[in-house]
């Protein structure tokens, strides 16, 4: 399954102008090897939007804090929409833009380690035959499981 970036924030905010929340609110950031990743940049110009936007931001070493600091109202964040399905769903996060980008990660299954679980089985076939159609269509990864029933992020685009 592939990345998809999208903007979002706490529902609180929605009916502020997006101009005003970009120019007004910390972008929320994540880094990887301690240096940002662009998704702010690539969904800014994908947007048409300034890259000013980016530069009052906040730094969290992980997706997670990212998007727990923006259901609280820190600030708005660029997130793979694939991560934030449970959040959107009861209104903890609402989706700002339309605007969708394309990342270069994607999701893999740890057949050696679904296989020896009993209850992952199930869903590691599911989701390893929805990877498999998307793959047909992309050059990137699969969603999938890996270890303990638990989404990962491969390290990069996959070869």
């Amino acid at each position: 399954m592939i990345e998809r970036h999208v903007l979002v924030g706490t529902p609180r905010l929605l009916d502020q102008p997006l101009d005003f929340l970009l120019d007004r609110m910390p972008a929320l950031h994540v880094l990887h090897n301690d240096a940002r990743l662009d998704l702010w940049p690539n969904w800014l110009a994908k947007a048409d939007m300034p890259a000013r936007y980016a530069e009052n931001g906040i730094e969290f070493s992980t997706l997670e804090q990212a998007i727990r600091a923006a259901t609280k109202g820190a600030g708005l964040a660029i997130v793979d929409r694939n991560m934030i399905v449970d959040e959107l769903a009861s209104d903890s996060l609402a989706q700002f833009s339309e605007i969708e980008v394309t990342g270069p990660f994607g999701y893999w299954l740890d057949n050696s380690t679904a296989a020896r679980r009993p209850g992952t089985r199930a869903g590691a076939r599911g989701l390893d035959a929805r990877g498999s159609a998307e793959d047909e269509r992309s050059e990137h990864g699969a969603a999938v499981i890996h270890n303990a029933g638990v989404l990962g992020t491969a390290s990069g685009p996959r070869e």
